[in-house]
């Protein structure tokens, strides 16, 4: 009898292991998928934001080009005038005057390329491509109200 007790408990013990066991690998594969599903759940996510990040900018981007460029132009209106101030000054100051002009009609056209030739995506280096680009841009305003005001 001893033997026939001690047979149902390991019987006992080994259905209870085995049925602990499915249960287990069963709940391993719920979690697992639980898992799967959150990641693809974060990763869209993650797809939305990059999404709105390079819409957004690409917005800025557009905006910015549009302000510049208005900017660029006002310069070379500004720098025609100039030209056409200086043709009807002397020779000595004419050809002293006209240096200048070419080097802030340099730097107006160095800015219109870089802004052309910009390509980058990330919003960092973007920010950082504005600051020092809006920082030249004010140099040259700087430069051409300055050669305005000594001309006269």
């Amino acid at each position: 009898m001893k033997k026939t007790t001690h047979y149902t408990y390991l019987t006992f013990i080994l259905t209870l292991l085995i049925f602990v066991g499915c249960q287990t690998s069963q709940q391993k594969v719920e979690n697992a998928q639980e898992k799967v599903e959150q990641a693809e759940e974060n990763l869209k996510e993650a797809e939305n934001k990059l999404d709105n990040a390079v819409e957004d900018s690409a917005t800025d981007y557009e905006e910015f080009k549009a302000d510049i460029d208005k900017k660029i132009e006002e310069n070379d209106k500004r720098i025609a005038e100039f030209k056409d101030k200086m043709s009807k000054e002397k020779k000595e100051t004419r050809e002293a005057y006209q240096k200048k002009i070419d080097e802030i009609e340099q730097k107006n056209e160095d800015l219109k390329r870089r802004l052309r030739e910009y390509r980058e995506t990330s919003s960092a280096k973007w920010d950082s491509f504005k600051t020092e680009f809006n920082r030249d841009m004010e140099e040259l305003g700087n430069a051409i109200r300055d050669f305005g005001k000594d001309n006269k």
